[in-house]
């Protein structure tokens, strides 16, 4: 919890020190943006299953850089967080078993993680369309660095009596990319401060928790999320 509550000091610190924007026009600017978004838990553990009940946010204090009038670098600095909801229906009880075999929807762990991240992005941005209504294309590299988790077990002995498992839980790992896809739209507000809507998608390329497994397998587990990010550029 210590390092959620630096993390959102540093956050508004680094907000606060950069805040006397320059005009959009030069080849500066900066950004304070809102990613609400869709998360997609992927794993090829056939025993999961209810993955896709999650959802995520991210806080974004961005950089710009004008390359030209067709390309833009974008950077910055990222509070997110994400959230993610799983069944596990690989546990077996004497009351699974029946006159024509297993049941192995009556018994099942469910966990709830939530997940804390600083992320930097590094992302190019190709303009379609230029003025007053911009049109673009952008993507990039998501660098996530873990900060604070915690992951929360209830176990359901066929189907009734959910009781703490504490002893099955989610280790986040410390670091994991992504690629981050999307278009944009932006419009002037006033001379200096522009508003941007950017729908997008995310994939990530290595694991972003270790599954537990009682034969230790080795299980992917990807995000691919799809989120709508809009903010205001000065």
């Amino acid at each position: 919890m210590k390092k959620l509550i630096f993390a959102v000091f540093l956050f508004f610190v680094h907000v606060s020190l950069f805040s006397q924007g320059n005009n959009v026009e030069n080849k500066f600017s900066k950004s304070l943006s809102l990613n609400l978004k869709y998360v997609d838990f992927q794993s090829n553990n056939e025993s999961y299953d209810d993955l896709n009940l999650s959802f995520g946010i991210d806080l974004q204090a961005g950089y710009y850089y004008k390359i030209d009038e067709r390309w833009i670098l974008r950077t910055g600095l990222e509070l997110s967080y994400l959230n993610s909801n799983t069944k596990d229906y690989s546990f077996i009880f004497p009351c699974d078993i029946t006159s024509s075999g297993f049941n192995r929807n009556q018994s099942y762990a469910r966990s709830t993680m939530d997940w804390f991240y600083i992320n930097i992005p590094i992302e190019l941005q190709f303009n379609l369309t230029n003025g007053e209504k911009r049109v673009y294309l952008k993507g990039g590299i998501d660098n996530l660095f873990y900060l604070f988790g915690d992951s929360r077990s209830l176990l359901h002995e066929c189907g009734e009596n959910p009781r703490d498992f504490n002893g099955f839980t989610f280790d986040a790992k410390r670091f994991f990319g992504q690629v981050n896809l999307g278009v944009g739209f932006e419009f002037n507000f006033n001379e200096e401060r522009k508003i941007y809507i950017e729908p997008n998608i995310e994939y990530a390329f290595s694991n972003v928790i270790d599954i537990p497994t009682f034969l230790e397998e080795t299980y992917k587990s990807r995000l691919f999320n799809f989120g709508i990010q809009t903010g205001v550029r000065f």
